[in-house]
C-alpha cells in the first residue's frame, strides 16, 4: 500500500495523477490487495499444490484460508512463460478459479497449464481434498 501511495502521489517518473489508466490500475491493485489481505495474512502457508515450470522466473506461495488453498504465482521475468500447476494429492478439480480473471481455467489430466505474461500475477483458488 505504501508503494502504491508513493507512485500515485510522489513519483514524477510515472505521473499517475495525470494518467487516467495509471489511476485506474492503482485503484484496481488496491481493490485486489484488499480482497487478498485475509489470505495473505493467513497463518497457514502450505505446500498442498506443487508448481512446476520450465522457467525458474516464476515465484509461488500457497496459503490456506477458509478451507481453500490459494496459490499465488508471479512471473518475475520480462518474457512470457508457461507454468504447470498440480496438486500434491493428485486430485485437481476440472475447473480452477483464477481470482480477478474470467473465466475459470480447465485442468487436463489433473494438471493446469497456463501462459503468464511478462511480470504477470495469478491467484488460483483450489479446493483442499
Amino acid at each position: 500500500v505504501k508503494g502504491i501511495t508513493f507512485f500515485v502521489y510522489n513519483s514524477s517518473q510515472f505521473k499517475l495523477l495525470k494518467s487516467p489508466s495509471g489511476l485506474k490500475n492503482a485503484k484496481r491493485i488496491a481493490t485486489e490487495l484488499q480482497a487478498l489481505s485475509p489470505i495473505l495474512l493467513s497463518d497457514h502457508p502450505t505446500t498442498t499444490p506443487i508448481v512446476a515450470t520450465k522457467n525458474q522466473g516464476v515465484l509461488q506461495r500457497c496459503f490456506v484460508h477458509h478451507g481453500k488453498a490459494y496459490l499465488l504465482a508471479v512471473n518475475v521475468t520480462r518474457s512470457q512463460t508457461s507454468i504447470e500447476v498440480s496438486a500434491a494429492s493428485g486430485a485437481m478439480p476440472d475447473e480452477i478459479k483464477v481470482l480477478f480473471s474470467d473465466p475459470p481455467l480447465k485442468s487436463v489430466k489433473g494438471k493446469l497449464t497456463e501462459d503468464i505474461e511478462p511480470l504477470g500475477v495469478r491467484v488460483y483458488e483450489l479446493p483442499i481434498k
